[in-house]
């Protein structure tokens, strides 16, 4: 671009700093987003730890450089056992500093104010901020649903904001019911899911939505959602906590897309998503499967709709009043991913020769 405002193609190319290449960029703040207890904190943990110790993350080439994670949402023994997991039997090149549960908040001029905390001489090298999370160091004054404060919030979020450091902040998921991997994954308007932040979205250089299909309560994988706003990023993603003799570590399994279901409506997905990958089902155990989600007549009526369109079969008819006994067709099970969840997604290799795990819930 000459001073005159010319627009050369030939010199139009893509200027962003990355801290970690096609997933953190410098110069802005990035969202993590989901529901409680999906995972966010053992991933930006995992983040932590090989910025600090110039390691690559998932494959991805970091920067590397000082660390400080701020956590007002974890039990401070718990979190900093997962974190000597993550960080195994290397040594860092750069200081990782942790305060967890501290009672740090974005009200500056405090004793724990989190500003005076981020610009402290100590922290001047520091390239990578987490704040986990954004409710736990609102306080009690603010009011993330209010507009007013959440514009606040903003402003103080990029006040903290340099060219060489990046930001991250770890933020929930506004949803009322219990959102499955695939709709957090492929539903069309993924800026709604944030906690009613239109500011707070649009000011940043892009956002994660985070989900994960928890088997028992345990961690096991991670799917990972990109939203771009003022940077392109990556492909959506999914992870695997791992472990081995020195620590924890999360493998990439790889890029997740959408597969083609055009003949699906919404709801139809919706109850596809609860059958069985292998199994029967009856019209009771969906229903209790999705709580009463929809009126018995409106299943029966979706249900019947899958099987003319040949995703589901009956193979069994029991009782006195005729209970039908539904199971995926061929056809289902490959919509179903080759077995894998969430239904709707299908797992692809970012890197050539890197085999991803197989399988899931």
């Amino acid at each position: 671009m000459e001073a005159n405002g010319l627009f050369i193609p030939e010199e139009a190319e893509e200027r962003t700093s990355w801290l970690v290449k096609d997933f953190i960029p410098l110069g802005g703040y990035c969202l993590f987003a989901s529901q409680p207890g999906v995972g966010k904190s053992y991933l930006l943990e995992a983040l932590a730890v090989d910025v600090a110790y110039g390691r690559s993350f998932l494959g991805m080439d970091t920067l590397g450089g000082d660390v400080l994670l701020v956590d007002e949402d974890s039990d401070p023994p718990v979190a900093r056992a997962r974190l000597a997991r993550f960080c195994g039997s290397d040594k860092p090149k750069h200081q990782l500093f942790v305060w967890i549960g501290e009672g740090f908040r974005i009200t500056d001029g405090q004793t724990h104010g989190l500003k005076s905390l981020i610009r402290r001489p100590a922290y001047k090298n520091v390239k990578l901020v987490i704040i986990d999370s954004l409710a736990g160091v609102v306080g009690g004054k603010s009011n993330l649903d209010n507009t007013k404060d959440s514009s606040a919030i903003t402003e103080f979020l990029m006040e903290l904001c340099s060219p060489d450091r990046a930001i991250v902040v770890v933020h929930h998921i506004s949803t009322k019911h219990n959102l499955s991997v695939s709709e957090a994954m492929t539903c069309d308007n993924p800026d709604r899911l944030v906690m009613n932040n239109t500011r707070l979205v649009s000011s940043s250089q892009g956002y994660y939505v985070l989900a994960s299909p928890t088997k028992g309560g345990k961690l096991e994988e991670l799917f990972v959602r990109p939203v771009m706003r003022r940077v392109l990023l990556g492909k959506p993603f999914s992870a695997s906590l791992c472990e081995n003799g020195s620590g924890d570590y999360f493998k990439l399994n790889g890029a997740v897309f959408q597969t083609a279901s055009g003949d699906l409506g919404k709801s139809e997905r919706r109850i596809l998503s609860e059958f069985p990958l292998d199994g029967e089902t009856t019209v009771k155990s969906l229903d209790d499967q999705m709580d009463g989600f929809f009126h018995t007549n409106t299943l029966r009526t979706h249900l019947d709709a899958l099987e003319d369109k040949g995703y589901i079969e009956v193979v069994a008819k029991h009782g006195k009043g005729g209970t039908h006994y539904y199971a995926l067709t061929d056809k289902g099970v490959i919509w179903s991913n080759d077995n894998c969840r969430p239904n709707e997604l299908k797992r692809v290799k970012l890197f050539p020769g890197k085999k991803g795990k197989k399988g899931g819930q």
